[in-house]
């Protein structure tokens, strides 16, 4: 009975999907299948689907040239500010520092191993200038591009 919501869970995650549809799978009650569900998983129906959603949220962050806003609403959260509050919920972290950190790790990489310039790199992640991306790359790691670029070069 696990298995079928947790597959229903899988390959439905981006619709609307309420406690009553999940019970009905199993064809339970909602309370009873509320208890069902924490005992073998030790969470709730909606706090696993909810880890879930925002599991796909972070690969789909990483992989995916989607906004914010579609990302949220394809992982199934209808409301884009409860997809922000529930990210940094879950994450400990916002979804913009989170997006940042992986663009950085991306131009980390593309100034070890591209002879692209700052600006090159800044327009290829899309970021909103060259020296927003170079305050946000010194923020997180403590260089600016050039700087880690050149200590990158030396080793």
């Amino acid at each position: 009975k696990l298995k079928k919501v947790l597959s229903y869970i899988r390959t439905s995650f981006s619709e609307p999907i309420s406690l009553s549809d999940m019970a009905a799978i199993c064809n339970m009650t909602p309370k009873y299948f509320c208890t069902f569900f924490k005992k073998m998983t030790k969470k709730s129906p909606v706090e696993y689907l909810t880890s879930y959603r925002i599991e796909k949220a972070c690969r789909m962050l990483q992989s995916s040239d989607l906004s914010v806003t579609d990302i949220a609403f394809s992982c199934g959260f209808g409301d884009l500010s409860y997809f922000i509050k529930t990210f940094k919920k879950h994450t400990g972290t916002s979804v913009i520092s989170y997006f940042n950190n992986l663009k950085i790790e991306r131009a980390k990489n593309l100034l070890k191993e591209a002879k692209l310039s700052v600006n090159q790199i800044s327009e290829l992640l899309k970021f909103d200038s060259p020296s927003y991306f170079s305050k946000a790359f010194k923020k997180i790691t403590g260089y600016s591009p050039l700087q880690y670029k050149k200590i990158v070069l030396q080793k």
